[in-house]
């Protein structure tokens, strides 16, 4: 087989090896260049977090994306100055874009991985503000739509319909979604409770179906120790949708109650015991003075009520009940001290309990003649 050197145009090679080395050179240096420039910002940018980790994981991200679309240029550039046929230009045309197209894609998706660093980090670099717990879900989700967005454009690349494709998967994604409802509607109840808060693990909680300590927060249910000690497992779906109330979030509570004493008792006595008890509460130390009431605010078929509300500032139930108990012996002392004579009493609704101060035993409530006709 004898070659015809005369044909060929050695001086056309020459220069086109020769622009195709300085196109690489000069796409190599700017490989540098721009990795140099996006290493010194993300510095420039994160200086008061000092955070290595974080900076080195973005030079990483960055340099990679960089290295595929140096690749990509390096076969744009061959294409441009080397004689290929058409089948060649088009192989060629087809894998430099396949390589943009997947280096924009690790680039998204090594920037959504970094959302599941830390919620503070988060907030410092783009000013949204989401729960610690939501990130790992927000971050896979966006992953997947990447990568689901990256291999439909690359079919499309290559001269495949796409359209079928797509189509069977909305009719999958359909019966998928139908079959997986309840699951689907948990997950996005999880979503809501996490993002929400209106409960943490180890509060108090009550809701029209349960009540009880929250012991766990799954992505499917919640599990609530109630008082007897069962453990009822909610979906989150119905827990997401029902009304909250959490009583380990209180900053006070309210003593409010009313008082019944006797029908015979004497104004001058009434006005002792109302003046005697808002006294007592306002010196109290856990009480908020500012909260107290004690008013005379009704006559009854067997006495007189008194109405005596006040805050407290305990979030604990059982520190609660003691300081309660305090005020009730309290008022017992006050109510003792000011009826010396036997037989008088006073009641507390609802407990119906007849309380005879004075003397040592429950008496009868007065009976009230009718009125005379």
């Amino acid at each position: 087989m004898n070659i015809d050197f005369n044909s060929i145009d050695l001086r056309d090679i020459g220069v086109r090896l020769l622009l195709i080395v300085a196109a690489l050179a000069a796409l190599w240096l700017l490989r540098h260049i721009v990795s140099w420039l996006t290493l010194r910002i993300v510095k420039r940018m994160m200086a008061r977090q000092q955070s290595d980790a974080l900076i080195e994981r973005i030079q990483v991200m960055v340099t990679n994306a960089v290295q595929l679309i140096f690749i990509a240029a390096a076969l744009f550039v061959i294409q441009a100055f080397v004689d290929l046929d058409a089948a060649g230009r088009i192989l060629v045309s087809r894998l430099g874009r396949t390589l943009v197209i997947v280096a924009i894609a690790v680039l998204l998706y090594r920037v959504f991985s970094i959302l599941s660093v830390n919620r503070n980090q988060l907030y410092r670099m783009t000013g949204i503000n989401l729960d610690e717990a939501l990130l790992p879900f927000i971050r896979v989700g966006l992953q997947i739509l990447v990568i689901i967005f990256a291999v439909v454009i690359i079919i499309q690349e290559w001269g495949y319909d796409v359209s079928a494709l797509i189509a069977g998967f909305g009719l999958g994604g359909l019966a998928f979604s139908l079959a997986a409802q309840d699951t689907i509607a948990n997950l996005f109840g999880f979503s809501m409770i996490v993002g929400d808060r209106p409960f943490n693990v180890g509060e108090y909680i009550k809701t029209p179906d349960v009540e009880g300590i929250v012991e766990y927060v799954g992505v499917r249910s919640t599990r609530i120790r109630q008082l007897d000690q069962a453990l009822v497992t909610v979906p989150n779906k119905q827990l997401a949708n029902s009304v909250i109330m959490n009583w380990s979030r209180l900053s006070k509570r309210m003593v409010n109650f009313t008082m019944r004493i006797a029908a015979d008792t004497s104004r001058e006595e009434i006005e002792q015991v109302l003046e005697s008890i808002r006294t007592m509460l306002a010196n109290r130390e856990r009480t908020d003075a500012s909260s107290v009431v004690v008013y005379f605010t009704n006559f009854s078929e067997t006495g007189f009520e008194l109405l005596i509300r006040c805050y407290v500032a305990i979030a604990d139930w059982t520190e609660f009940q003691r300081e309660r108990e305090a005020i009730n012996l309290e008022i017992m002392r006050i109510m003792s001290e000011i009826f010396k004579r036997g037989g008088a009493y006073a009641q507390v609704i609802p407990f119906k309990a007849l309380v005879n101060y004075g003397s040592g035993e429950p008496t009868p409530a007065p009976t009230i003649p009718p009125d005379e006709k």
